[in-house]
């Protein structure tokens, strides 16, 4: 189909079938969350058709003017997701096309929910599961996945469907409550207890599951619905097939994160917030564990085979772990280096926003009269702190740059007849328009960001006022005849690293929730360096 490079025609992506959907499942969402097991079939290039809408039928969206509509609770989700992705040859879209595209994420967000509760309903109110399922096959429904039954369809419908509040809405209260029905269905359908009998696709619906019922408490700081360590669950940790399997310490890294984000979540400028109640010794228990954590996530993960689906979501599994654990360091002494002090205009991620506190006063004065607590219980010093946040920022915005691209040429067997080799052209040049990642995890970004423009803040003041020594503490050798080069070099590094988690972000802009992040850090940026 011809691309219309016209602002009377809005262009928005769709599929043709409930296969190629998958496959662009396995493009752009697996390498990030393997929900599903391997590719059932070979992978191919990825088979978007461009559908056009004319200006005047942007007020009334319907998947009737679509040419395929999915059938099922998990294609429906995500379609939520891939309909937010540019079309090919898209590249300076209207505003009214970016709309058109979050309008129709929103319908098959919607259907998608309507579709899970059907399914949902139908399950619970059969006598046994085996006469639910053959109730759905018997409805003409196919699995989307030849190894994945369809009794998981709308689990991980849910769990996809709390991805999009989260990315694209930027809801978490709506994300906690997606997780939370996925993670009651699948103890329902006893996922957790199945042992060793565990077929792959369920343990991977399972933790999964999990992963994200964390990801959604630190976001939340609420408890998670279920602990890793809960002794009713058996089911076995899914399987990469590679040398060092990433499964375990990504939860664990999860689990950290949240621990830290509860552990610390009393400091910081919020009156309504008690201060907690915690030992010296319990900071540096967590420190040292997540430390550990953090060593063995640092080892490269060797790849025997690094293309394709399943190699891009080990490589993006252990480098999401290595994320976390360095964001949850962050959480750990980012009060003690910086006392919360706001630098972003608005909320995000836990961090004071500067329009969320009253005045400047309120929040100095709140964040002086911790600091006696806290020097009396925490076991690292100001400086000590900086410095392990310095090089966890640093680490994080590493992390990202590192992370897999979405390939959307890749293919196991030859091009399919007929697709025009223009449209192959286009999709490789514009490849930076694409997401590079699915970005549930952009917190961990903007955390970082927070670190870096802090500390750049501290060495420039202390520049000012002729005292770098104070800073002598963020440099590896620092020395008298040196000092003024080696704070240049860190500046450089720091805004290379700034800069690069900000084009992370940016690169995911098409999804809205993630966008405003990103926003937030390109202003921070520019004031930080207005040049």
């Amino acid at each position: 189909m011809a691309y219309k490079n016209d602002p009377q025609h809005l262009n928005i992506r769709t599929y043709e079938s409930e296969a190629d959907i998958v496959n662009a499942y396995y493009i752009f969402i697996h390498p990030y969350l393997p929900l599903l097991p391997p590719p059932g079939e070979p992978q191919y290039e990825d088979q978007p058709v461009t559908m056009h809408f004319e200006a005047e039928d942007f007020d009334h969206p319907s998947q009737n003017s679509m040419r395929h509509w999915p059938t099922s609770p998990l294609s429906l989700a995500l379609s939520s997701i891939l309909v937010l992705i540019p079309a090919p040859g898209d590249v300076y879209p209207p505003s009214k096309t970016i709309l058109l595209r979050q309008k129709y994420a929103e319908i098959y967000a919607n259907s998608a929910l309507e579709s899970v509760d059907r399914d949902i309903d139908l399950l619970g109110s059969t006598s046994t599961l085996n006469s639910a399922v053959t109730h759905l096959t018997s409805s003409l429904r196919t699995p989307l996945h030849p190894n994945v039954p369809l009794k998981l369809e709308s689990l991980l419908a849910l769990v996809i469907l709390s991805v999009y509040q989260y990315c694209q809405r930027g809801n978490i209260s709506k994300m906690r409550a997606r997780v939370n029905q996925a993670i009651t269905t699948a103890m329902d359908m006893s996922l957790h207890s199945l042992g060793r009998e565990a077929v792959e696709a369920e343990r991977r619906a399972w933790w999964m599951t999990v992963h994200m019922v964390y990801m959604s408490a630190s976001l939340n700081v609420s408890s998670p619905t279920i602990l890793i360590g809960d002794p009713r669950i058996t089911t076995p940790y899914p399987e990469f097939r590679v040398s060092l399997e990433p499964w375990s310490l990504m939860l664990k890294a999860q689990h950290a994160l949240f621990t830290s984000t509860d552990l610390l979540k009393g400091f910081g400028v919020d009156p309504k917030l008690p201060l907690p109640s915690l030992s010296g010794d319990q900071i540096h228990e967590l420190d040292s564990y997540i430390e550990t954590l953090v060593n063995e996530t640092d080892r490269s993960l060797p790849m025997s085979n690094p293309q394709g689906a399943e190699a891009a979501a080990a490589q993006s599994m252990w480098i999401i772990a290595r994320l976390l654990l360095y964001t949850a360091r962050i959480k750990v002494h980012r009060f003690r280096a910086f006392l919360d002090m706001p630098i972003f205009l608005e909320s995000h991620c836990g961090l004071t926003s500067i329009n969320g506190v009253d005045s400047p006063y309120a929040t100095l004065n709140r964040s002086l009269s911790q600091v006696t607590v806290f020097e009396c219980i925490f076991p690292f010093t100001e400086q000590e702190s900086s410095s392990i946040c310095l090089k966890s920022a640093l680490a994080v915005a590493r992390a990202f740059k590192n992370l897999p691209r979405p390939d959307s040429t890749y293919s196991d067997v030859p091009s399919k007849a007929g697709r025009p080799t223009e449209t192959i052209k286009s999709s490789a040049t514009i490849a930076y328009m694409y997401p590079h990642t699915l970005p549930y995890f952009a917190c961990c970004a903007i955390q970082g960001c927070y670190v870096l423009l802090m500390l750049l803040y501290k060495i420039r003041a202390s520049r000012a006022s002729d005292h770098l020594s104070s800073c002598y503490h963020l440099l590896s050798h620092p020395g008298p005849g040196t000092e003024a080069q080696d704070f240049e070099r860190l500046v450089e590094e720091i805004r290379n690293a700034v800069d690069s988690l900000k084009a992370s972000l940016q690169h995911n802009a098409m999804f809205e929730g993630v966008g405003r992040m990103g926003r937030e850090i390109e202003g921070a940026f520019c004031a930080a360096f207005p040049s």
